[in-house]
């Protein structure tokens, strides 16, 4: 019976550690759900699981005597106390709406990726709908020439209306040289990050700015400039 409870709560704790680290990483990617008072107190339990591991090894004969003599009332309050934390924090966290209101604050992410040859791709971090992006180029001998245009839609959450919407052509400047040029509508705040180039240099509504920068809702002039890797 001893070696049962002990087990039984290293198995809680260990993996109690891991899930508490999967929702930080969701809290870190915006699910709302994981921002809540719930998501913070499974994350809080996580260290504190390790803690009860460590001390349940080193008290484990003390615990296996206690259980043997039937000192109900010393083991309720360790580890029992715990695994019935465990077990309120879990049922809680399975049961909060995903519209509940969050703690902790989040800006989702618009990232432009430009690849080795220049050619820019788009991307959305957080809690958006489904996305959608298009492009216009012409080739010649396997290569992309003249303007190549590019389109990328976002929808929000609830999926009512574009969250991130960006149209623009990129340019070959000479060289390795790189100009996206655009227009970015925004219905949502977001920080914006540009990833890729070399030397690149960012300017929004003719002003320069350093990546990342965040955006309030709104409508902005982007032109972005580098040298391609490739």
């Amino acid at each position: 019976m001893g070696l049962l409870v002990i087990f039984g709560t290293l198995v809680v704790a260990i993996l109690g550690a891991v899930f508490a680290v999967l929702v930080w990483l969701n809290a870190f990617d915006g699910r709302p759900r994981d921002r809540t008072i719930w998501g913070i107190f499974v994350m809080a339990l996580g260290p504190i699981g390790v803690v009860v591991a460590v001390v349940l090894l080193v008290r484990r004969r003390r615990i296996t005597q206690q259980i043997e003599e039937q000192q109900w009332m010393a083991v309720a309050i360790f580890p029992g106390s715990f695994l019935i934390l465990w077990l309120l924090a879990i049922l809680a966290y399975a049961t909060v709406s995903e519209t509940a209101a969050p703690i902790i604050s989040h800006t989702p992410t618009f990232v432009v990726r430009f690849d080795p040859t220049g050619r820019p791709g788009f991307n959305t971090e957080g809690v958006f709908g489904s996305s959608d992006e298009q492009r216009s180029e012409r080739f010649s001998n396997d290569a992309a020439v003249g303007t190549v245009s590019v389109k990328y839609r976002t929808k929000s959450a609830e999926a009512t209306e574009n969250a991130v919407a960006f149209e623009g052509a990129i340019k070959q400047a000479g060289g390795n040289r790189v100009e996206l040029r655009g227009e970015l509508v925004l219905t949502q705040k977001v920080r914006m990050r540009v990833e890729g180039l070399q030397n690149a240099t960012l300017t929004i509504n003719d002003e320069p700015r350093e990546s990342p920068v965040t955006l309030e809702p709104g409508q902005y002039r982007i032109v972005i400039q580098g040298n391609s890797r490739g």
